[in-house]
């Protein structure tokens, strides 16, 4: 190595690597050099020092542990997981290494199997760095989101965790503390990402597209690989029917949050839309792959399977959404598309109604309201509606 990269001012350091550029084998130099870089943040030279050491001892346990957390750092969480769950199946269950697995974890958006292992260190939590921010990350992401908001509510002003505290009470349907208190966290850090997120998230809530698509976009520029980013991109692109640029985001998102059913769903619905069957019969499926069990998934092939004039099997999967899943949107849809087919529009008109009413929207009101103020902001949609309904008057 020849001296420091610009990033890097650690006189310390630069001494230790002039001496390794008279003895480049010294195990001793490297790992204190190593160590060393890696507390000072020098990520290029830890890198570099790492390589060297387990060039020279392959199976040393520190320099892989090192590793991983050199991987973590540069998002590669796939690598870093193979190298903690090795250093855990030989039996090295130190602190470190648990914290480290349940930082790569998180990473690779396994909070549920952080958490665990995150709640064994808590007797001994003081010790590690940071470590009620990540349990706040692993609770929320594991769904205890009011036992996150426990633990944040008590991590001071600082803003990372208010950011963190923000989206927390916006996940939490306390949509006018998130908002306010992310409002204040980017009025002095508009790049926090978890307030960016929480505040384009209140915004979509109250039907305000147009103000959330700059929140997720500067989320997005900054952590290109945030699911919820590429989420509120998509959610904000459909609420404007840019069909096109939603899919995209969507695609996006379930390539970064593979399990959420939701996007997989919602990605299906866009391509419909679209009338692009054939790739919203795949999104499903991997839905299906994922929970067969999951209500909506089946109630989005039931419209699907209607669109096709399949209606036995559009019942078939509408009857399966309503038993998995009784408020399945997608499911009472398909019901009412079938009972329609039948001859029987008052029955479906009074479903439709029904499911519609049971909808709680965070701006007010139910579905049916939701669509009448969409259809206010937005007049072409308006004529297209009154078109339609026309046009469905004068069907024989």
């Amino acid at each position: 190595m020849h001296g420091l990269s610009p990033s890097c001012q650690s006189s310390r350091l630069a001494r230790l690597l002039g001496y390794l550029e008279h003895d480049p084998d010294n195990i001793a130099l490297l790992r204190d050099a190593s160590d060393l870089a890696l507390q000072e943040g020098c990520w290029g030279e830890a890198r570099a020092l790492v390589d060297r050491m387990l060039a020279l001892m392959p199976h040393d346990p520190v320099s892989r542990y090192r590793r991983a957390v050199i991987l973590t750092q540069d998002g590669d969480a796939a690598g870093s997981l193979a190298l903690t769950q090795a250093l855990l199946d030989e039996g090295l269950q130190q602190d470190a290494v648990l914290f480290q697995h349940a930082r790569a974890l998180i990473l690779a958006n396994r909070h549920a199997e952080a958490e665990p292992v995150l709640e064994g260190l808590l007797p001994r939590a003081g010790d590690l760095p940071e470590f009620n921010h990540l349990y706040v990350r692993a609770l929320h992401g594991a769904g205890r989101i009011e036992d996150a908001i426990r633990i944040a509510e008590g991590l001071g002003a600082e803003p990372l965790a208010q950011g963190m505290l923000s989206l927390l009470y916006t996940d939490a349907d306390r949509l006018e503390e998130g908002g306010r208190l992310a409002a204040g966290v980017l009025a002095t850090h508009p790049d926090n990402i978890d307030a960016l997120i929480s505040a384009g998230t209140v915004s979509l809530a109250m039907e305000e597209a147009g103000d959330a698509l700059p929140h997720f976009e500067r989320a997005m520029r900054s952590h290109a690989d945030n699911g919820r980013a590429w989420m509120g991109i998509g959610l904000a692109r459909l609420s404007c029917q840019d069909f096109p640029a939603a899919r995209t985001a969507f695609e996006n998102t379930v390539r970064l949050m593979p399990s959420h059913l939701g996007s997989w769903n919602t990605l299906a619905w866009i391509a419909m839309l679209q009338k692009d069957h054939a790739a919203a019969e795949a999104m499903l499926q991997a839905a299906l792959r994922i929970n067969h069990n999951f209500g909506e998934t089946h109630g989005t092939i039931a419209v699907l399977r209607a669109f096709e004039q399949r209606w036995a099997e559009a019942k078939q999967h509408a009857d399966t959404a309503v038993r998995l899943q009784p408020d399945s949107f997608a499911g009472r849809f398909a019901q009412t598309l079938v009972l329609e087919h039948r001859g029987r529009p008052d029955k479906a008109r009074q479903l439709l109604e029904q499911a519609m009413g049971s909808f709680q929207a965070p701006a007010g009101g139910n579905l049916a309201d939701v669509v009448r103020r969409y259809l206010l902001r937005n007049p072409a949609a308006r004529k297209d509606a009154s078109a339609a309904s026309t046009t469905d008057r004068e069907s024989p």
